[in-house]
């Protein structure tokens, strides 16, 4: 049987580290400002890790800004995301940043901001505003924008949690034709589905850099937080041991999950698609590398189940857009990452992938069915306007890929049973203090870390 998903996609989407083919999204140069730049021969540096992952959209959208601005010299150097993290750092590191990028919120944002490497944009949003454009009214109010009081950052996707479901897998078990709604009936569910080492019931990323994606919802379902929540850390408290345990118990107790220490969510992805695993939470824009991996069998999207309340992991900015503290002309910088982040250009995005676009006006269009990922971004509208969709990362110490590395550790300590839950979650949260204390003595106290 041919593949047949319950949301529709015209063309197949990519993750950050698979590269599939995409389709040309209509963007008039028309569209796109013209004549901002004072004179001829004027040049603005760009960095973009996106454009790997949506080279037709991204290549249109740069080439349609040159023909606006032929005064401008516009050179652009695209990086895959894992090498474009680093590159962006070192590159702050020496002075060298391009005038404006792309900029990833988790692990730059804070710091770059109390570097000195980027520029507030708050002088251009109010000369925007006295002009009568109010840009920053265009974004969701969950879109990461600003850092300590100021803004730094136009806005353009988030991601939050979806789960996919093999309805055929369902059936042959004699399941109702829908996802679970709760955590319970998940776990009864993956039970059931469970047929190692052929089937399991739920997948489960317990080692890659992105963990979170597949875990933290787990915790707000549950009712708990993650990080430091009002200057207390909530990762060892009764309820989060609580969660963390349950998941040490689907893989040691009840083993429903497989491969659980040493699995990513490339290796699930791919065992989703091959029909050996019948369930995963995994964001938002996933299902179309999914139908680009051409399994063989039913399947479908559907929010997250509740536990003991709804639960989402919400990150609102997986992509935004700043501008170079060194850049010559921050005017033109300015104009440049308003195309970005601009209704045009995300309207290109979300008509070809289903990412949680940053702009009300898409959203609009979404609910009106005239974007082409309509039915699956409506999904993970549903998931995102959840009451506890929380962003993880705002929670966690900014050193994020090391505190995410701690809790990996300590996990799998668990899951090995060389520590208890509550000994491991301890121990992250101590070791999360000493980042927050290593921030602090360089930077001075964190305080709230986002502004929305």
């Amino acid at each position: 049987m041919k593949n047949k998903i319950s949301t529709r996609f015209t063309v197949p989407l990519i993750s950050r580290r698979m590269l599939l083919q995409s389709g040309v999204a209509a963007l008039g140069a028309a569209a796109l400002p013209s004549g901002v730049f004072a004179q001829d021969g004027a040049v603005l540096t760009h960095a973009n890790w996106r454009s790997t992952e949506m080279p037709e959209i991204f290549s249109k959208v740069f080439d349609d800004y040159r023909k606006a601005n032929p005064g401008l010299d516009l050179k652009v150097e695209e990086i895959g995301f894992i090498e474009y993290i680093k590159k962006m750092e070192l590159s702050g590191q020496a002075g060298a940043l391009p005038d404006t990028f792309e900029l990833w919120v988790p692990t730059q944002l804070a710091r770059f901001a109390e570097e000195g490497w980027i520029a507030p944009l708050d002088e251009f949003v109010e000369a925007d505003k006295a002009s009568g454009n109010d840009i920053m009214a265009a974004y969701e109010p969950w879109a990461d924008t600003g850092y300590k009081g100021s803004t730094y950052l136009l806005p353009s996707l988030g991601l939050t949690n979806v789960m996919l479901w093999n309805r055929t897998a369902f059936k042959e078990a004699g399941l109702p034709d829908r996802a679970p709604e709760t955590i319970d009936e998940m776990l009864e569910f993956a039970k059931k589905l469970t047929k190692a080492p052929d089937m399991y019931g739920l997948g489960l990323d317990g080692n890659g850099p992105e963990l979170w994606l597949a875990l933290a919802w787990l915790f707000y379902a549950n009712d708990t937080r993650i990080g430091r929540v009002g200057g207390d850390f909530q990762i060892n408290k009764p309820k989060a041991v609580e969660t963390v345990q349950f998941i040490v118990d689907l893989v040691n107790k009840h083993g429903v999950v497989p491969s659980f220490t040493t699995t990513d969510f490339e290796k699930l992805r791919s065992a989703f698609a091959a029909g050996r695993v019948a369930m995963m939470p995994d964001w938002n824009g996933v299902p179309a590398v999914i139908a680009g991996l051409n399994p063989t069998f039913e399947w479908a999207i559907a929010p997250l189940p509740r536990g003991k309340t709804t639960g989402a992991m919400l990150m609102g900015g997986d992509s935004t857009y700043a501008i170079s503290a060194n850049a010559k002309d921050k005017k033109a910088a300015w104009e440049f990452v308003k195309t970005l982040a601009g209704h045009d250009t995300q309207k290109a995005i979300a008509d070809a992938w289903p990412f949680l676009i940053t702009r009300k006006d898409i959203w609009e269009q979404v609910g009106e069915g005239t974007i082409r990922t309509s039915d699956s971004l409506k999904v993970a509208l549903e998931q995102s306007r959840r009451p506890n969709a929380y962003d993880t990362y705002a929670e966690m110490p900014p050193q994020v890929l090391q505190a995410v590395d701690i809790f990996r550790t300590e996990l799998h300590g668990v899951v090995a049973n060389q520590q208890t839950a509550q000994e491991g979650m301890d121990r992250v949260a101590k070791q999360w203090a000493d980042l927050y204390q290593d921030w602090d003595d360089s930077y001075g106290e964190l305080g709230d870390r986002y502004t929305r």
